[in-house]
């Protein structure tokens, strides 16, 4: 509640005096005076002894009398300076942590008992001393939001909302070292959180593995949200909902509202973080372990404002019975995010996002095949070929080692057939076809070679070289 002003007083003081104003009637008897002042009781929803109270008053003090005190005045009495000075404290240590957070601190660190003190009552007095959290934003950055109509599934389920946030650091020796950061998946129909983890980095492989925890525990949705990052629109993410029937939408660019439900839930995963940097957790393990207490305390089962009565996300979602969770096998959630791409084996290697995959001897050289992998970066893929055993590609490690004498498949099973052949050439051809067409020729058969020889050498190799004369019949005879 806001202080009052002084011209909020007098506004008030001004009803109050019109209220009354017949019953200053001097003519009036005892009695009309009496069923005049229940009347005015009544219709207005005050009391007699309230009006009598204005009365009294009004003569003391004229209209004075009949303004409201200020709420500092009525206020100062409900809380001690010891408790003020704490919550002072712990709103200066983090100048965005709410009010309900603060008396809840205080009550588990036995500051104040239990319900001794209300959130509306603490915020006017820390507004009033100059720590409300309106007047500590220059300390947090501040976000804007855009209009979005707003909007609701009909169950569970149905639509499931994704985003990525940064996250809390990991201290080593007391030092900032690594930032994680939060991948999230929420039911759009309960607002319950389905999955949150926290990650070193956020890659797809990441996103992927986070989505497979959500359907192991609650089963397949029927859509997702998520934004355009590069880790929603990765091939592994898009294989993995087109293998178990997920549809999967996109927002416009630059309209966080559109899924404003997980939005809101980064703030609260926002001040998470900041109590955790507090901690300066030592690994990622810890990290992750203080989140799960702090997501069923502060959103799971607590009361949300948004749902019907009030209900608890947990509540909302168990409840909805008419839609049961459909589960799949562990095998096809495993191996729903695998991708299948044509690739062609070049040099006994096919290339997979630039890394190249030794083929073993297969005969699958310079052939197109269907090579199959998973999102992480992977060892070795599978490579597929109609009419061939599929092989494992193992990942090329450039060594200084060199076989020369290996070779591969093909080029030994083309050096069997070779040998098998009938030891026909191209130059015997050339000479069957030219004695074909030129049958009174004898060029070719009188050639006799001379008795001498030279040696050549050609690359490096010393051939005898034959020469041959040829006698024609005219030089004969």
């Amino acid at each position: 509640m806001k202080k009052r002003t002084e011209a909020a007083r007098s506004r008030v003081a001004m009803e109050r005096s019109l209220m009354i104003l017949p019953l200053l009637a001097t003519d009036l008897s005892r009695a009309d005076r009496k069923a005049l002042m229940e009347k005015t009781a009544r219709d207005n929803g005050l009391s007699v002894r309230t009006l009598q109270r204005y009365l009294k008053k009004y003569r003391k003090e004229n209209i004075e009398g009949l303004k409201p005190k200020a709420t500092k005045d009525r206020a100062r009495k409900a809380i001690s300076e010891e408790v003020l000075s704490k919550a002072i404290e712990l709103r200066l240590e983090l100048p965005s942590r709410s009010v309900k957070d603060i008396i809840y601190i205080m009550e588990t660190n036995s500051v104040i008992a239990r319900g001794e003190v209300k959130r509306p009552t603490l915020q006017n007095y820390l507004q009033e001393a100059g720590y409300g959290l309106s007047q500590m934003k220059r300390y947090v950055p501040s976000m804007g939001q855009n209009a979005a109509r707003r909007f609701q599934m009909s169950h569970r389920m149905k639509l499931v909302q994704a985003d990525i946030k940064y996250g809390p650091y990991i201290y080593r020796n007391g030092r900032k070292t690594t930032r994680v950061y939060w991948i999230g998946w929420i039911d759009d129909y309960s607002r319950f959180v389905l999955g949150g983890k926290f990650y070193e980095t956020q890659e797809e492989k990441n996103v992927v593995d986070s989505l497979q925890d959500v359907i192991r525990k609650y089963g397949i949705m029927d859509a997702l949200l998520c934004d355009n990052g590069s880790q929603y629109i990765g091939k592994h993410l898009h294989a993995m909902c087109r293998n178990l029937g997920i549809r999967i939408k996109h927002l416009v660019p630059l309209n966080a509202a559109g899924k404003g439900k997980i939005e809101r839930l980064n703030r609260d995963v926002d001040h998470f973080s900041q109590e955790c940097n507090l901690m300066k957790c030592g690994s990622l393990e810890e990290i992750n372990a203080y989140f799960i207490t702090w997501l069923e305390k502060k959103h799971q089962d607590s009361p949300h404002s948004s749902l019907e009565e009030g209900k608890s996300p947990r509540t909302v979602f168990d409840e909805d019975v008419t839609h049961p969770l459909v589960h799949v096998p562990e095998e096809l959630i495993r191996e729903a995010p695998y991708v299948e791409e044509l690739r062609t084996v070049r040099n006994g290697c096919v290339s997979v996002d630039g890394i190249k995959f030794e083929v073993p001897d297969s005969g699958l050289d310079g052939r197109p095949v269907t090579v199959r992998w998973g999102c992480r970066k992977p060892d070795e893929v599978t490579v597929r070929k109609d009419g061939f055993s599929s092989v494992t590609a193992k990942r090329q490690v450039i060594t200084e080692h060199v076989d020369y004498k290996r070779r591969i498949t093909a080029a030994a099973e083309l050096e069997r057939r070779r040998a098998a052949s009938s030891g026909s050439s191209l130059l015997q051809a050339q000479r069957r076809d030219f004695e074909s067409e030129h049958p009174d020729s004898q060029r070719f058969s009188q050639a006799h070679p001379l008795s001498e020889t030279t040696d050549t050498v050609i690359d490096g190799t010393a051939t005898a070289v034959i020469k041959f004369s040829v006698m024609e019949k005219e030089e004969n005879k």
